[in-house]
């Protein structure tokens, strides 16, 4: 397959800041990293905005002559951007799926040469939840990245096989 660059892409519809729209682009990023053979970059735009003469209103990062603002979906970007993996490993979900808002990155030192591979456990509707994990070897690290949509917190396990 042909390499991909995925350009300015935000939720924007509406333009509304909220922390909705900034987990609607951490469940599209987590696609980038599921996808890394095919995806090698993507940008998020628009990016700068100066807040008294703007054509958008939806941008990352905000300013004006004294201060700078950014939107949830700033924080996102930098929490998955920090856990970058050299190799994607297969993450399941398994019924029953929780609900809940939530979006981190767990990191996990190897133990052996073999990379793990993480089943997780929640409560129902499958739909809500997204996952994703990579290895970087060199660290000795695995990273857990997940996103819940739903609208209020759940429990997830996470269990770990193939060490």
């Amino acid at each position: 397959l042909p390499k991909v660059y995925v350009g300015e892409f935000a939720a924007n519809g509406g333009a509304k800041r909220s922390l909705r729209a900034a987990l609607a682009e951490a469940i599209f990023m987590i696609g980038f990293e599921r996808n890394a053979d095919v995806v090698v970059a993507s940008s998020f735009a628009p990016l700068c905005n100066n807040v008294r003469g703007t054509q958008w209103a939806y941008n990352l990062v905000n300013l004006n002559s004294s201060r700078l603002f950014v939107l949830p979906s700033y924080h996102v970007q930098t929490l998955l951007s920090s856990a970058l993996g050299a190799h994607t490993l297969p993450a399941t979900l398994t019924p029953p799926y929780a609900q809940g808002v939530k979006a981190f990155s767990r990191r996990r030192g190897l133990s052996s040469s073999k990379p793990p591979q993480p089943r997780l456990t929640t409560a129902p509707p499958a739909s809500r939840w997204i996952a994703t994990a990579s290895m970087d070897a060199r660290a000795r690290l695995v990273n857990l990245k997940l996103v819940n949509y739903a609208p209020n917190a759940r429990p997830v396990d996470v269990a770990w096989s193939g060490e």
